[in-house]
């Protein structure tokens, strides 16, 4: 693993803001384990007032633990709320990648 999420530098202006946001708040509740693990994928279904609807590891880092920290992140995020909308007020999935 690179250290780092991905994906927001596919996008400028509001949508890069918006996902770095999002990913942010994930970097403050992930904990990675120490064992090797490849890149794995999460799905979230935002709502337009900027909620976590729901969400699920669309790839697997072939590590049950690191999928286990993804997904236990996500609850937390997903309890604590984004504290952002999407541009437009539009929901939509987002994908983060770890």
């Amino acid at each position: 693993w690179s250290g780092k999420f991905t994906g927001a530098e596919a996008f400028d202006g509001p949508e890069g803001a918006f996902h770095a946001a999002v990913t942010g708040r994930f970097r403050r509740h992930y904990e990675e384990p120490s064992e090797a693990f490849g890149p794995a994928e999460l799905e979230l279904s935002v709502t337009a007032q900027g909620a976590i609807d729901r969400f699920r590891l669309a790839r697997s880092s072939g590590s049950e633990r690191n999928d286990q920290a993804i997904l236990v992140a996500a609850q937390r995020v997903q309890s604590e709320g984004l504290g952002v909308t999407p541009p437009e007020e539009r929901g939509r999935i987002v994908t983060v990648r770890f």
